[in-house]
């Protein structure tokens, strides 16, 4: 079990539902069967063990830190580099976005 992983993720998981309310439809519906791919999910099971379906907050990870982890073993060096590049670009938006929203509230009386 990986605690600090565990740890990081339960605290991020709010901030990520709360993205994802806006497309809860497509979760009841789940027509493309995401939710019925976690509860035999195999990478979950093998890399979180047999209760990884008690942890609902990895629900939303699982695919990413598959491919993430198949990227690191996998992949070469320059996809590993444009993958970090992407999520530094990704990172320098959200973090522009939200210090003009901070600047704008400062701004007003």
């Amino acid at each position: 079990m990986d605690v600090p992983l565990d740890v990081l993720l339960f605290l991020s998981a709010p901030v990520r539902l709360s993205g994802r309310l806006f497309v809860s439809l497509q979760y009841i519906i789940d027509r493309d069967g995401s939710v019925q791919h976690w509860y035999r999910n195999d990478y979950a099971q093998d890399r979180f063990g047999a209760h990884y379906r008690w942890r609902p907050w990895l629900f939303f990870d699982v695919e990413e830190l598959e491919s993430l982890e198949k990227l690191i073993n996998r992949g070469s060096d320059q996809d590993l580099l444009k993958w970090r590049e992407s999520r530094l670009n990704i990172f320098g938006l959200v973090a522009v976005v939200v210090s003009s929203r901070v600047m704008k509230k400062q701004a007003k009386p």
